[in-house]
């Protein structure tokens, strides 16, 4: 059975500087000028990408986005839906997670209905901004009749949202209702960030610094460990960097004409039957050519790896040095 890849773009506004992306609901270029650009690079490469669109982003850009998945993206902090629910909420922040039960379904069912008027279909498909969600998300979500999720990030904890019991190379999976990192019987699916080596979060937004390299040498593990999904994430306004495209397109073409695996949009996704892939099977060391080597060293940082500086969530994700994210590594 092939691997199968989804590839998720969160679509919301922000420009890119020197390879790092800069939020900022007032930096449109990071919608409208990008989609375009990642739609023609998703036709080019021949992949379906999910793009998850935040109310703002609806109405930046009106490219065609036919043969891909669409879905929702939700910032509580989004000026738009901000507009629609004023003198609503109760809590305020970026947390949709740490949000009152109410004061979600408010925002997930205003957000879904401009959603609705936008495209002229509901959304099946969510991921939270920050990674932040609770039980009570996935209960609304399940009522708002979403059935798809990219939010889970394996070994995330901030104050924003905790994945932190979620291990690298977790596949897919159904949750548990009062717990959504425990594997249970809700018909929901959530598809968690894929992990590399030494526990690196699968995103092209780190490309630039692990070298193209490092990212072969991931989707090979992923092949050689049997994994059933590979999920990779990245912003919108990473399209305004074209050096960094390209080497994704790079990546992309490897996974499809040398590994042979499979890109899918993510509600075709099922739950997997076992928890993880595979971590590093003694055939993977007999399957690596001189080329993935270099994954070793990527941009001159082995050592680091080695003394266990593991990588962060990019300051995008609602980050900061004092919130740091630890990813496990096995």
């Amino acid at each position: 059975m092939s691997v199968k890849v989804v590839t998720i773009c969160h679509v919301e506004p922000g420009t890119i500087q020197n390879g790092r992306i800069i939020p900022g609901f007032e930096r449109t270029e990071g919608v409208a000028k990008t989609l375009p650009r990642i739609v023609e690079f998703g036709d080019r490469c021949n992949i379906p990408i999910g793009f998850v669109l935040t109310p703002q982003a609806m109405k930046l850009s009106d490219v065609d986005l036919k043969g891909h998945e669409v879905g929702l993206h939700l910032h509580p902090m989004d000026p738009l839906l901000r507009k629609e629910v004023q003198g609503r909420l109760r809590t305020a922040g970026d947390c949709l997670g740490r949000y009152t039960a109410p004061d979600q379904a408010l925002l997930i069912s205003t957000a879904r209905r401009m959603f609705e008027g936008a495209l002229g279909h509901s959304p099946r498909l969510f991921v939270a901004g920050r990674w932040s969600e609770d039980a009570a998300t996935l209960r609304i979500l399940r009522e708002q009749g979403f059935t798809h999720d990219g939010s889970p990030l394996p070994g995330h904890r901030t104050a924003c949202a905790d994945w932190s019991a979620i291990p690298r190379l977790a596949q897919p999976y159904a949750p548990d209702a009062l717990d959504p990192q425990r594997r249970g019987s809700e018909r929901y699916v959530y598809i968690p960030v894929y992990q590399g080596l030494w526990g690196h979060y699968f995103t092209p937004e780190t490309i630039r610094d692990l070298g193209i390299s490092y990212f072969k040498a991931a989707l090979k593990e992923a092949q050689i460990g049997k994994a059933d999904t590979v999920h990779i994430y990245f912003h919108s306004p990473l399209g305004l960097d074209p050096n960094i495209m390209a080497a994704f397109e790079q990546v992309v073409l490897y996974a499809r004409d040398q590994l042979h695996l499979e890109f899918v949009v993510p509600t075709s996704l099922t739950p997997s039957s076992g928890a993880t892939s595979a971590p590093f099977p003694p055939v993977y060391w007999v399957w690596m050519d001189l080329r993935l080597m270099k994954s070793l060293f990527g941009a001159g940082q082995l050592g680091e790896r080695i003394m266990g500086r593991r990588s962060r969530v990019p300051d995008w994700d609602g980050m900061s040095e004092t919130m740091e994210s630890t990813p496990r590594v096995p």
